[in-house]
This record gives structure tokens, C-alpha cells and sequence, in this order.
């Protein structure tokens, strides 16, 4: 049973008021945090759920090895941190 429910992609953002950025002679300021790939509940005890092994062995009998995690890689995590500014 390879079912799963993954929180794929979140953005946390923070838009700065135009008040605090006249001060600074700045128009407009974001910061932001993205993650990706940041949860995944699931029982599979294999690397990751969404595995498939379908472009192995070029077509011929590649679809009954679909599913099969057979060794490559866990899905990473990733995060990223933005500043957008505009003067």
C-alpha cells in the first residue's frame, strides 16, 4: 500500500505596511519563505510513495516494475528564503 498525503509546496509571505517602508524611502518590501516538499504521511516503507520505476528496462515488461522502489533517491527537502523590494 504506497497511499500517502504529502504537503508539497508552502509559501509564508510578509508584506511589510507602505508606513514603516516611508520611513526607509523604500515603495514596496516582501520577505518570504517557501518549502517544498516540507510533509508526507504515509505507511510505505520504501524512499517515497511517488516512486516508479517505469522507464526502467525500456518497455518491455516496464509496467509490472511500476511502483517497485527499487534503490535511487528520497525526496528532498527543500526551503527558500526571498526578499522582493522595489525603491
Amino acid at each position: 500500500d504506497a497511499s500517502f498525503l504529502r504537503l508539497k509546496n508552502v509559501v509564508l509571505g510578509y508584506t511589510f505596511p507602505k508606513k514603516v517602508l516611508q520611513k526607509l524611502s523604500i515603495q514596496n518590501l516582501r520577505v518570504y519563505l517557501q518549502a517544498e516538499n516540507l510533509l508526507t504521511f504515509t505507511g510505505y516503507s520504501g524512499l517515497d510513495p511517488e516512486f516508479t520505476n517505469a522507464s526502467v528496462g525500456g518497455g518491455n515488461g516496464s509496467d509490472l516494475r511500476r511502483g517497485l522502489d527499487m534503490g535511487g533517491w528520497p525526496t528532498t527537502k527543500r526551503f527558500l528564503f526571498g526578499v522582493n523590494f522595489e525603491f
